[in-house]
């Protein structure tokens, strides 16, 4: 999942959806950290050792949806993240209310099994 920095050029791979072949970059200094003046987040001093030498047409993407799940409680969907077939669920272990969201998903789980689960979100996906 590539993430733009909005000033002055560069881009980056969100590092939770990024696996290396550590034989192809263990002679790079990796730095997961921002690039602020770049405006690029977690992983962004990756661009100037890595990511710029890097074809971006090149590189396999990941399908990326918004599914929407339903709070039991209010009714109200809330929106996750679906990535090829794995679900995100954003901020379960550091957010409010993401103890909830990981519970909501595991019931959801639990009741449907996997296949229905992913099948529903797909179809309702934005």
């Amino acid at each position: 999942m590539v993430r733009e920095g909005e000033r002055f050029g560069g881009w980056y791979l969100w590092p939770g959806y990024s696996v290396f072949d550590f034989k192809a970059v263990a002679h790079l200094p990796l730095d997961f950290g921002t690039d602020t003046p770049r405006t690029l987040d977690t992983g962004g001093q990756n661009w100037r050792v890595l990511y710029r030498s890097l074809s971006r047409p090149a590189l396999t993407m990941a399908r990326t949806l918004q599914v929407w799940l339903d709070d039991p409680e209010t009714g109200v969907a809330e929106p996750f993240l679906l990535v090829d077939d794995w679900l995100h669920v954003g901020g379960a272990g550091h957010r409010g209310g993401g103890a909830a969201a990981l519970e909501r998903v595991r019931r959801a789980y639990d009741t449907e099994g996997p296949q229905a689960l992913l099948e529903r979100l797909v179809a309702g996906a934005h």
